[in-house]
């Protein structure tokens, strides 16, 4: 049976598993793509009125981590029933960016650039990174001063450039060991 995850346990939990993956974290600003995938996708649901606070945005990030964790360790994916629907929403939506099960232009891509099992591996371990910084940041805004800190951060500085894509399609990226023989087709985006 799958672990159920609630809007309680969910960053510990996420937090608590990042320990799976710390070894990523001096390449972790080849994740830059990552960071815009995300960022733009806080700033759509943002604008949808869907998100309206940094904890929300926390418990996505903290579902789809451990989305890409659980994948990374080949384990089932955890319940998402008893999360609010709005986060549930995003954390669909950052998943979307990373998973070839849920995407299948990933899927494709994929298929044309991983050669093993490892390279799997790495592209969750990478994304689980970029996740795991990414809520260190929110933290920091919220920190700094209050519970929409992050949220006001993403629409002043994310939401004007035409990536954040207000028409709400989907960024996302692969990442492999290997780079192809043209070094800058290493990371697709769409």
């Amino acid at each position: 049976m799958a672990e159920v995850l609630r809007s309680t346990n969910i960053v510990k939990e996420f937090i608590r598993a990042e320990n799976e993956f710390r070894g990523v974290e001096h390449i972790e600003n080849s994740g830059l793509a990552g960071f815009e995938c995300l960022e733009g996708q806080v700033a759509f649901m943002l604008n949808q009125g869907t998100i309206t606070s940094d904890d929300e945005v926390m418990q996505a990030l903290a579902a789809a981590g451990l989305d890409a964790v659980d994948k990374l360790l080949q384990k089932p994916p955890r319940s998402w029933d008893y999360l609010s629907a709005n986060v549930v929403a995003l954390a669909t939506r950052f998943v979307s960016a990373f998973d070839p099960d849920v995407n299948e232009e990933i899927a494709k891509t994929a298929e044309t650039f991983w050669e093993s099992p490892e390279d799997a591996a790495f592209h969750f371990r990478i994304w689980s990174s970029v996740i795991a910084r990414l809520m260190r940041s929110v933290k920091s805004h919220r920190n700094k001063r209050d519970t929409r800190s992050y949220c006001r951060f993403v629409l002043e500085f994310v939401e004007p450039f035409p990536e954040s894509r207000k028409d709400g399609s989907m960024h996302w990226a692969l990442w492999s060991r290997k780079a192809p023989t043209d070094p800058a087709t290493n990371m697709e985006e769409s």
